[in-house]
């Protein structure tokens, strides 16, 4: 029996890597799959290796319909996230009379 992968990601749902699981020690001959984890592969392309995302997309879990999808990736979503802290606290500042 070949051994199994599953699919890790992450508390937001971002594919991480591959891994092997490890055995039942209960059942012999099944395996447990992790949490946050699928055995449904994301994009793999003839030779087994992940189809590369386009830019600036990651694969992301959506467990409703369990299948991997491209969404945004976690680096553009912070680079989003700063720039708009950023423009609220220029805005704050402008409101407050002061300047920096």
């Amino acid at each position: 029996m070949a051994i199994p992968v599953v699919y890790n990601y992450d508390n937001n749902g971002y594919y991480t890597g591959a891994s092997t699981p490890q055995k039942s020690p209960l059942e012999p001959g099944k395996y447990l799959t992790p949490a946050r984890a699928t055995t449904t592969p994301p994009p793999l392309d003839p030779s087994g290796a992940l189809v590369p995302p386009q830019a600036g997309k990651e694969y992301k879990w959506n467990p409703p319909t369990n299948q991997w999808v491209l969404a945004t990736s976690r680096a553009i979503l912070l680079q989003n996230q700063k720039a708009a802290a950023a423009a609220a606290l220029t805005a704050s500042l402008a409101n407050a009379g002061g300047s920096f």
